[in-house]
């Protein structure tokens, strides 16, 4: 099994499976991939109760030239516990899962929730000694494996999260 693990190819095969690719390929252009890597955004709404704001974090690496989405993580506070859903595009091996680490520290698998004409989700139940790390982390790294079983790994910044996940814990 190879590993891959040039960000730029990365960027690449999510983004040809973003714009329609019905599952990777390996481009020569992966450099030319250009994208936009926003901070960690809180958004917060009442929608579900007018007495109560609901708010979550997220971040979102996106396309440059067509702004398309291809991969978003969003936190979202449930009761006391915290949970993180990804949001990655067509194109991967569902039965493999997705693994999340923070810097260079152990893996940990979880299964795909779902998948729909968007792309693939995992819903993932975050634990304190989890958040702890984001918190302490540079950089919080995804990774699957495509249809063609090769691994693939993308990095997220972990920049901003301490304050955007004190503003969720507010609410």
């Amino acid at each position: 099994m190879k590993t891959i693990r040039l960000y730029p190819l990365f960027l690449s095969l999510l983004v040809s499976a973003a714009l329609g690719s019905s599952a990777f390929s390996q481009t020569d252009n992966a450099k030319a991939v250009e994208t936009i890597t926003s901070r960690w955004i809180v958004n917060c709404n009442n929608q579900k109760d007018q007495t109560k704001l609901d708010c979550t974090m997220s971040q979102s690496i996106l396309q440059k030239q067509s702004r398309k989405r291809i991969v978003a993580a969003t936190i979202a506070k449930e009761g006391d516990a915290f949970s993180l859903v990804l949001s990655l595009p067509h194109g991967l091996d569902l039965l493999s899962g997705v693994a999340i680490s923070v810097d260079d520290g152990a893996s940990g698998w979880h299964p795909f929730s779902t998948a729909d004409a968007n792309g693939a989700y995992s819903k993932i139940d975050l634990t304190p000694n989890l958040i702890a790390g984001f918190k302490a982390g540079n950089t919080f790294k995804i990774e699957a494996f495509s249809a063609g079983k090769q691994k693939i790994s993308v990095e997220m910044s972990l920049a901003g999260f301490s304050d955007s996940h004190a503003l969720v814990t507010q609410f």
